[in-house]
């Protein structure tokens, strides 16, 4: 191999290697390594050599306490964004299912959709229903006297 070559290489894990680093989870244990090195290098200020458990706690007590409010407020609301996301997706997707000419596919959606509530709830407003095979199902009519009237699209 090449000097030129094994330096290509060397960049190129190089890149990797940053690449790893630079994702969220890498700046996550980046950040907390740093977080741990001022926090020693602080308290060995304040306190010299006297490392005792009621100094770690005197100093860090409230601050953790808050850190961790903090952090179950974030986690609440990160998991509230990400199960509206999922919810919107799996709207979508039950909308184009239920459009689908295939009345197994139709049941199937009509389905999914009457476990998660959206049949009663407005959440078809938009929902083209021109190819949708809805028929032989019960509940299709219950299903288009949930769409405000002008958004029935069959015919």
């Amino acid at each position: 191999m090449s000097v030129m070559e094994q330096k290509t290489q060397e960049q190129k894990k190089a890149r990797e290697l940053l690449g790893q680093i630079l994702t969220l989870r890498g700046i996550g244990w980046v950040m907390a390594i740093v977080a741990v090195f001022f926090a020693v290098w602080g308290f060995t200020d304040q306190h010299g050599s006297a490392w005792t458990v009621s100094n770690w706690l005197g100093d860090f007590y409230a601050n953790v306490s808050s850190e961790l409010l903090s952090i179950v407020i974030t986690i609440v609301v990160l998991d509230g964004l990400y199960n509206r996301r999922q919810d919107e997706g799996d709207l979508r997707r039950l909308k184009a299912l239920l459009s689908s000419n295939e009345a197994v596919v139709t049941k199937i959606a009509i389905a999914e959709l009457a476990a998660k509530g959206w049949l009663k709830d407005g959440s078809l407003k938009g929902a083209d229903l021109r190819e949708a095979n809805l028929d032989s199902l019960p509940t299709s009519q219950h299903l288009l006297d949930s769409l405000p009237s002008s958004q029935r699209l069959l015919d």
